[in-house]
């Protein structure tokens, strides 16, 4: 059959090469037009054991590497602050871990500053100034002796835990150990001190005042 030959495919009457329709029975002679494949969803295999959205996207914690839901803003393991995500990537600083525990007998916080975790060294040098800055104000309060060796004694064991531990924990932390306490637990820490230096030192002034108008 030469090229200008065509038949209708269902009646098989002649028709032009240019034709649409076929003039005998009217079937339509345009070809037909590639079907597109029906969209597939794959789910992985543990979406369907468990439940969850397949393209649950999770934060890696860079401290101990827990993957935490996106909707946190902590690490639901160690607390730690998912801001630490954006930093650049700089190799952590190498420090001798009897450096940084040196360091942090100096005064809190500079041995985690040190290791490049200066954030956290701020929060433990706050809440040991304040331990300290307390105890000190409950000595020459003028209180009754009683008070005020309940007041320093607390504050002073405070204020000694944090030192040591954060010496301890500095030097823990050089060799690539976790953080023994999270960043959210001293937060909360620095808020209850804070919380009960106005408590304390209300009741130590009112004590001065007794005293005062006593003599």
């Amino acid at each position: 059959m030469s090229d200008a030959e065509r038949r209708c495919p269902s009646c098989g009457a002649m028709v032009t090469p240019d034709a649409e329709w076929c003039g005998q029975c009217f079937t339509s002679l345009r070809a037909p037009e590639p079907t597109r494949p029906a969209a597939i969803r794959v789910v992985a295999p543990e979406a369907e054991r468990t439940g969850k959205p397949a393209t649950e996207l999770r934060w890696p914690c860079p401290a101990c590497g827990t993957e935490n839901r996106i909707e946190e803003n902590f690490c639901t393991a160690c607390g730690t602050a998912f801001g630490e995500l954006f930093r650049k990537d700089e190799a952590p600083p190498t420090v001798d871990p009897s450096e940084a525990f040196r360091r942090s007998l100096v005064f809190p916080g500079l041995g985690h500053r040190a290791i490049g975790r200066g954030g956290e060294g701020l929060a433990r040098a706050v809440l040991f100034t304040m331990c300290v800055v307390i105890a000190l104000v409950a000595l020459v309060s003028g209180a009754g002796a009683g008070a005020v060796l309940v007041v320093v004694g607390a504050f002073g064991a405070l204020a000694l835990l944090v030192y040591f531990g954060s010496a301890y924990e500095a030097s823990q932390m050089a060799r690539g150990a976790a953080p023994l306490v999270s960043s959210r637990a001293i937060v909360w820490a620095v808020s209850a001190v804070l919380m009960a230096a106005v408590f304390i030192l209300a009741i130590l002034i009112t004590f001065a005042t007794r005293a005062s108008s006593t003599q």
